[in-house]
């Protein structure tokens, strides 16, 4: 209501379209993907943005779960003319290279830590299962952010793109594809061209 009020005065707060509650596996739309990134600008300290745009990055970009995510520190964190990458330590050791496209958000928390630091709110000691939620509640504006959607997006993206299975595993941290089931319905459905040239191996 406030925008709409306030809209004639020119004081209308910046609004953020509300995330619904959802399944946790169904990936994010572009729609979604970018009420996210608005909501990660509006956050009312350098601290808390970076926090926030390194958390989408990690999660949407790299695939984290969310205890990974809380555990990346700069130390962790690989940048190099022609990638970023994060090195998992917990559970499935590995490295994880970033998607392109969500690579900024990791070089400005990078950036803004000064290479030494919690690469997801600093001044955490470590092992809290509830930052990520801690976080988003204690924001200006809310949304409905999950660790696992986050996760679920990015793999459903490397799925669409057709990304080697193999490759996807590793660097996802999955022993079989079995894992992937149930996000197949969520990939986007191949024309007709697609599956010719796959099919024939061209």
């Amino acid at each position: 209501m406030a925008p709409s009020l306030l809209a004639d005065k020119q004081r209308a707060p910046d609004f953020v379209m509300p995330i619904q509650p959802t399944s946790p596996l169904r990936p994010y739309s572009d729609r979604e993907l970018g009420a996210l990134l608005t909501w990660a600008g509006a956050q009312l300290s350098p601290e808390r943005r970076t926090s926030a745009r390194g958390l989408l990055s990690l999660g949407i970009g790299a695939g984290l779960t969310g205890r990974e995510i809380c555990d990346v520190v700069a130390g962790d964190v690989t940048i190099s003319g022609d990638a970023v990458s994060v090195r998992v330590r917990r559970g499935i050791a590995r490295v994880v290279i970033v998607d392109e496209a969500w690579e900024d958000g990791v070089r400005d928390r990078f950036d803004f830590i000064d290479g030494d630091g919690w690469m997801f709110r600093a001044g955490q000691v470590g092992g809290n299962p509830n930052l990520i939620s801690d976080f988003v509640t204690r924001s200006s504006q809310r949304v409905h952010m999950q660790a696992r959607r986050m996760r679920s997006t990015w793999l459903v993206n490397h799925l669409a793109k057709g990304t080697p299975l193999d490759v996807l595993l590793e660097a996802a941290g999955l022993q079989s594809g079995e894992a992937l089931d149930r996000l197949i319905p969520f990939v986007p459905i191949r024309d007709v061209d697609d599956r010719r040239r796959w099919l024939r191996g061209a």
